[in-house]
């Protein structure tokens, strides 16, 4: 990570409060590694004293701590320095106090301001006028306001500094004076309390607490706290001083080979007191009191080879000898045996081999030393050079350790391995012919080669790759991964054969192992072959796999807890388990089957259809789910459906459910529905040629009449067409069963708007007819009843008017006649009267 992003993940967590998981995951980065690693290694891990999250959100010294801060101090300090943030702080206050406006750098506040009221005066106005000749005032005196200054108070930073140098001053104190006094217990007491509270504030603190327990015989704890002194202040000048008491804390804990190393330290820093040279050769003739042969000769008895062979070793002066190491130490020339057998006993076997030839050059009669070279030439296959060693051997009269058995199988291996040698031969020739049909794409032919080298176990190193490739290339995937897998083992970081690897996992759907090989082969450099799109699907695909395998076990215990509800009776505990898995389409196998069922017990059909019909798209021969489907169509109202869901039933053997009475029912249900289908379309069609003929010119009456008397003898409700009817029924002669059409029709309010449309209608006709007045005034009644019902049509609106007028014709005729009659008898009284 940057130093941003580190200064970003502890603001986000010592200062906004956040936790680890959320800054691990905006940073995209391990919680535990990243995040927690980060806070220790800047020192701002401090959960036990408090924690940094409540010191830095609620302030520090009248700072606000921001995120460019804890950059500055990123930028400045090492992971894992021992300079805190506090420390940083402190060190940089005055720059930080300034752009803060804190501490002594805060706003003065105004000085306060205690007003007196303004004294009042007596105001004199003279009757006259004065010297000058203008109006004056006398005998009052004015004030002026007077102000009190109240001095600034100091800030609580400043208090706070002062009391925490009053508290640092007190602690060094306490300790000074305890060590001046050579109470050594107060020493320690009072350090142990400061240093568990992070309260060392100087370096002679760490000094003296060391001191202390270094003057109670406590050494180890004396060497931590002088250590500590050294870690955390390396610049002092009593560093060799320091140093030379450590020294003598180890001698006394019985470390003498460190405390010689620190008084050399201290030699070589000029720190030249009288007794530090004899200190050094005192310790440096202690530790070399016991010969290193001696000891390394204890150790070979104790079998204790690791220790004797690195006493030996420095003393065996190896040098390289071709491609062999041989000792020629003429110190050391009495336990070149003890040195070969205790590095070939360590694993060290080129230091062995050459022990053994400097024992078997200082001793060439002794034949152990040939026997025991022997078996490191066995151990590298150099069996000629073992059979020489175990043949001298045996001319020295050694007969131990099977060596007769020993030198018939060098002398076998030998004879293998001039065999192998031939097999060689033609292993190379054939990797030539390997090479050239895969340059040529024969890769049948390479996989043929391959397989027979293959089989016989040989190594055919980088050639296994092309081996691999063909194999691959002709569809022998699992032959292709065992290949690939061996090739990688020896070369595991190539990044072609990881790439075509991935592609062999993935389409054996082993989508772990191909993710790992195609990151692997990413993080080495691959970046062709479209591999970051490849990456991303294979997560995807690894993603879906894990939800499907977590959605799966979820819904077998849901199945079988649905199953043991079902068995109880419990619906629609059955409906609550399974209705999400419905509704997420899983295939949900004979549990469908129960859930429909249940959908059903509980009332809800629809659903249930949609359950039996995803359920029979599946399981095709289920009777009992045709049957159940069948009920549910029937109910519904789908009888050719149900008919065609029972017969299924029948035809798969189902024999239960009394269903032969329902199909018998059905299927006389289903004629009996085609019939009156049959009839609705009959009914249809009469009723199109109506409206056909009432459009057409000419009068349709009788027409009307013939077509809808079938109808009405058969039952039929004519609904709107009754008025229709009634109508023809008036215009053709009978007019009293067309009035009482027309009333039952108004009275019942079954289509009253075309009642009254109809009889208008028929009225207007016979008016046309017969001219009878009555039959006027009807149709205008009926006309003017019908605007209560409908909007104006023009249709009716004009006949209504043209009727309207007629009628108003007539009423102005007789009136005529009445004053005429009236005229004519005036005119007949007066002749009389004459």
């Amino acid at each position: 990570m940057n130093k941003k992003d580190i200064a970003g993940i502890i603001y986000d967590y010592v200062v906004t409060g956040r936790t680890q998981a959320d800054i691990a995951n905006d940073y995209g980065v391990d919680q535990w590694n990243g995040v927690s690693g980060t806070l220790q290694d800047y020192g701002f891990y401090d959960g036990n004293k408090g924690g940094y999250k409540k010191r830095f959100k609620t302030g520090y010294k009248g700072l606000t701590v921001y995120e460019n801060m804890i950059y500055d101090y990123v930028k400045e300090v090492g992971a894992g320095s021992d300079y805190y943030f506090e420390d940083f702080l402190d060190d940089n206050f005055d720059y930080y106090a300034k752009k803060q406006k804190v501490g002594k750098y805060a706003a003065k506040a105004a000085p306060t301001k205690t007003s007196v009221p303004k004294t009042s005066t007596t105001k004199t106005t003279s009757s006259g006028y004065g010297y000058g000749g203008t109006t004056g005032y006398g005998g009052g005196k004015t004030y002026q306001p007077a102000y009190t200054y109240t001095p600034p108070q100091k800030s609580d930073w400043e208090i706070q500094q002062e009391k925490a140098a009053e508290d640092k001053k007190k602690r060094y104190e306490s300790v000074i004076k305890a060590y001046n006094a050579s109470n050594w217990n107060d020493v320690i007491y009072f350090c142990n309390i400061y240093s568990s509270n992070n309260q060392m504030d100087t370096p002679e603190m760490w000094f003296y607490y060391g001191y202390a327990y270094h003057r109670l015989n406590r050494y180890n704890e004396a060497v931590a706290a002088y250590q500590k002194y050294l870690y955390t202040y390396p610049e002092r000048n009593n560093l060799v001083i320091t140093r030379s008491n450590i020294a003598y804390c180890l001698v006394d804990a019985g470390k003498k080979q460190e405390a010689l190393k620190e008084l050399k330290y201290c030699q070589e820093r000029g720190y030249n007191v009288e007794n530090l040279a004899s200190r050094i050769r005192a310790l440096e003739e202690e530790l070399n009191k016991t010969s290193t042969k001696e000891e390394a000769k204890r150790a070979f008895e104790a079998k204790n080879y690791e220790r004797c062979y690195q006493l030996l070793r420095p003393l065996a002066g190896f040098v390289t000898v071709g491609d062999m190491l041989h000792a020629n130490s003429s110190l050391l020339e009495d336990m070149f045996f003890e040195l070969g057998y205790s590095a070939a006993e360590t694993g060290r076997k080129k230091e062995a081999e050459g022990a053994y030839s400097a024992y078997i050059a200082a001793y060439p009669n002794e034949p152990v030393g040939y026997n025991n070279r022997a078996i490191i030439y066995r151990e590298w296959e150099w069996y000629s050079l073992e059979l020489k060693d175990l043949e001298k051997a045996w001319s020295l009269n050694y007969r131990k350790n099977n060596i007769e058995a020993r030198i018939a199988a060098a002398k076998k291996h030998i004879a293998e391995a001039e065999k192998k040698k031939r097999e060689q031969a033609k292993f190379d020739g054939d990797m030539a012919y390997l090479d050239q049909c895969f340059e040529q794409k024969k890769y049948d032919l390479v996989c043929k080669t391959g397989d027979v080298w293959d089989e016989k176990g040989w190594d055919m190193s980088w050639r296994r790759f092309r081996y691999a490739y063909a194999l691959a290339e002709v569809g022998r995937d699992s032959n292709a991964l065992l290949a690939y897998g061996s090739y990688l083992i020896k070369y595991p970081d190539d990044k072609a054969a990881l790439n075509n690897r991935a592609i062999l996992w993935e389409k054996k759907g082993n989508l772990r192992e191909a993710l790992a090989d195609l990151e692997k082969a990413y993080a080495l450099g691959q970046r062709d072959f479209n591999i970051d799109s490849r990456i991303a699907r294979v997560k995807q695909k690894i993603e879906d796999a894990d939800v499907e395998a977590k959605m799966k076990k979820q819904f077998a215990a849901d199945a079988e807890a649905a199953k043991d509800d079902f068995e109880a009776d419990n619906y629609q505990e059955v409906v609550d388990r399974l209705e999400t898995w419905f509704d997420k389409n899983y295939a949900m196998g004979m549990s469908l089957f129960r859930y429909a069922y249940a959908l059903n017990a509980v009332g809800r059909e629809e659903k249930a259809l949609l359950a039996y019909n995803r359920y029979l798209t599946e399981f095709t021969d289920s009777k009992a789910a045709y049957n159940n489907r069948a009920v549910l169509w029937e109910k519904k109202g789908e009888l050719n459906r149900a008919l065609e869901d029972l017969e299924k039933a029948y035809e798969l053997g189902e024999r239960e459910c009394n269903i032969d009475v329902r199909l018998e029912r059905l299927r006389n249900a289903k004629e009996a529905k085609r019939q009156a289908e049959e009839r609705q379309k009959r009914w249809d069609e009469d009723c199109r040629m109506a409206n056909a003929k009432m459009i057409m010119e000419g009068d349709p009456a009788v027409y009307i009449y013939n077509l809808f008397l079938p109808w009405d003898n058969d039952g039929q409700d004519l609904k709107e067409y009754e008025a229709w009817y009634a109508w023809a029924m008036g215009l053709i002669g009978h007019l009293d069963e067309a009035e009482r059409r027309f009333e039952w029709m108004i009275s019942c309010d079954e289509y009253p708007a075309e009642a009254y449309k109809f009889r208008g209608r028929m009225y207007a006709a016979l008016w046309e007819k017969n001219r009878d007045e009555i039959d006027l005034d009807k149709a205008l009644e009926d006309l003017e009843k019908l605007q209560d019902y409908v909007f104006a049509i023009e249709k009716y609106e004009t006949l209504y008017k043209r009727l309207k007028k007629e009628k108003n014709a007539l009423v102005e005729e007789r009136r005529r006649a009445i004053e005429e009659q009236k005229r004519r008898e005036e005119e007949e009284f007066l002749l009389l009267m004459m």
